[in-house]
């Protein structure tokens, strides 16, 4: 019984783990890619600031979405922003 709980535990821990140090990674390589193209320091604080910002409401808003509408429903929704990011 314990064990199967670590198990599980461990994986959400490792998962939750990932997720974070994927967008610190994210986080960091846009700074820095904005900063050595020349980009202005308010304006990449800004662009840094509302990806957080948009991260924080898909993560707070984004299962009530996807469980009102479903998963199946909502991914050709979401093709067309893809591209705005990049």
């Amino acid at each position: 019984m314990i064990k199967r709980l670590v198990i599980s535990l461990s994986s959400l821990i490792i998962s939750v783990f990932l997720l974070m140090g994927g967008n610190t990674f994210v986080m960091t390589l846009l700074g820095v890619n904005l900063g050595l193209k020349g980009v202005e320091p308010t304006l990449i604080g800004s662009i840094m600031v509302c990806y957080s910002v948009g991260f924080v409401f898909g993560s707070l808003y984004g299962p009530k979405v996807i469980q009102r509408v479903g998963h199946i429903r909502l991914l050709p929704f979401s093709v067309p922003f893809w591209p705005v990011p990049r």
